[in-house]
């Protein structure tokens, strides 16, 4: 059964924090015995991400109206439906303290603390 871990959980505080940032980069998805980072974005995030800095991409974007967890849970539900994992390589083991993000762009190795993960499992 598919995964979606959030490493600094899910209390209101935490969701709150980032529905406000209009971003989040702490999720993992797990299919199949293979985990998938993503990122998710608002449209203004987004934006304002590529004014500031004129260039933005990650593997595993993706664009939402809201970072809630309910548009997130959405859209991975979908996403999973139309295979669109299936076309990404994955990893193993899930990318704690090497992730995407932390490699290129700070190219520094992450320092994030499983201590608050929760997963939610989903059904397609």
């Amino acid at each position: 059964m598919p995964s979606i871990y959030f490493f600094n959980g899910i209390s209101s505080d935490i969701q709150n924090h980032y529905f406000q940032k209009q971003y989040r980069n702490d999720v993992i998805i797990e299919n199949n015995g293979r985990y998938y980072e993503v990122y998710f974005f608002t449209k203004d995030a987004l934006e304002y991400e590529m004014t500031k800095d004129g260039f933005f991409s990650l593997p595993g974007l993706v664009i939402l109206e809201e970072i809630t967890q309910k548009h997130l849970v959405d859209s991975v539900t979908h996403l999973l439906k139309i295979g669109y994992f299936d076309e990404f390589k994955g990893c193993d083991l899930m990318p704690i303290k090497n992730r995407f993000h932390e490699r290129w762009y700070e190219n520094v190795e992450a320092k994030i603390s499983t201590e608050n993960m929760v997963s939610i499992s989903i059904c397609i």
